[in-house]
């Protein structure tokens, strides 16, 4: 749903590629130089780098939850969340992750964990290997119970 909903909002926007995101698919045929070109501009930047701009979508793909809570701080500068930001970490445990407690505590306005993506993933695999897809929300609910995918967080 995520995805679904940020290409929507991209497309709207009338960002190419679904904005910050594309997919290249790689093969023989595939005219590298011409197929990233179609991506737009793309910018690698440092977390220090990025003091002064704000995002809708904070994605958090370092190991820094892997530390635990690290002091609490993760490598973003202060004021980084727009005012309806979803942080999301591809990290996931029973309990919010240090950059989900970081973010919510930062101001974002929603913030998520990576499970609920680890089992649509393996509920994709399910659907190659075997045929059928199955139905995710039981699973998550037994593994989750009330923990839902993504939220507004109430932290202690």
């Amino acid at each position: 749903a995520l995805a679904r909903t940020m290409t929507l909002k991209c497309a709207l926007a009338g960002l190419p590629c679904g904005g910050g995101k594309g997919v290249v698919l790689d093969g023989p045929e595939l005219d590298r130089p011409r197929a990233f070109a179609a991506l737009g501009p793309i910018r690698a930047l440092a977390p220090s780098a990025l003091g002064g701009e704000r995002f809708d979508l904070v994605l958090n793909a370092t190991s820094s939850s892997l530390a635990g809570d690290a002091g609490g701080r993760a490598p973003w500068p202060d004021g980084i969340f727009a005012a309806v930001a979803l942080a999301y970490d591809l990290m996931y445990g029973s309990e919010p992750t240090a950059f989900e407690r970081w973010a919510h505590a930062s101001g974002a306005a929603r913030v998520s964990d990576g499970f609920g993506m680890l089992l649509e993933q393996a509920a994709e695999s399910f659907l190659i290997w075997r045929g059928v897809r199955p139905d995710t929300a039981p699973v998550y609910a037994l593994l989750r119970g009330n923990r839902p995918g993504v939220r507004s967080v109430r932290m202690p």
